[in-house]
């Protein structure tokens, strides 16, 4: 299964999913402009079994020493459980998380809390430790992974000395250090 996006848009616009080599070709070549196909994440996590995704914002106010400001993340949830059937490829309900999709959904709430579909931090680790798991561990794994992310794609773009400081900022005033994905 592969997601097909255009290569300029924006907000959930012109986005199919598709199990067909040829429908994808055919999607993808009968644009004027450019199409991004990307592998679907068949075995998603989900959230009462809803995809969701997760909106982390990082702001690079040095390259030199890479400094980088983390934002709290909010998680969007679609408003129909996800499935991988035939059927439900071309359910956006399902399978695109965007804001912009599901608030044409029946059943799309945008408060933040359980019943919602824009989640806080504090709801996803609430909603977790009712489940009976660690949800302040849960999200302190998925923190350290996007600031490792973020990181890495800094990298791409401007060389990483491996002496240099890097500095990540969060808003709680919390401040990780790290030295990763240097290179000379």
């Amino acid at each position: 299964i592969w997601i097909v996006k255009p290569g300029h848009g924006s907000r959930g616009r012109g986005i199919r999913v598709l199990d067909d080599l040829q429908a994808i070709i055919s999607f993808a070549t009968s644009r004027k402009k450019s199409a991004i196909a990307q592998k679907y994440i068949e075995n998603c996590l989900t959230l009462d079994k809803k995809k969701f995704d997760i909106r982390f914002w990082v702001l690079v106010s040095n390259w030199n020493p890479l400094t980088v400001w983390s934002y709290e993340p909010y998680f969007r949830l679609c408003t129909e459980d996800h499935t991988l059937d035939r059927r439900s490829l071309s359910n956006q309900f399902q399978h695109l998380c965007n804001r912009c999709v599901q608030e044409h959904h029946d059943g799309y709430e945008s408060e933040d809390g359980e019943d919602g579909m824009m989640w806080s931090v504090q709801t996803f680790i609430d909603h977790l430790s009712g489940a009976g798991h660690d949800g302040e561990a849960v999200y302190e794994s998925i923190r350290s992974q996007c600031q490792q992310v973020a990181l890495c794609s800094g990298c791409t773009i401007s060389p990483i000395q491996a002496s240099q400081h890097i500095t990540i900022t969060e808003p709680a005033g919390r401040v990780a250090h790290a030295a990763l994905c240097a290179r000379t």
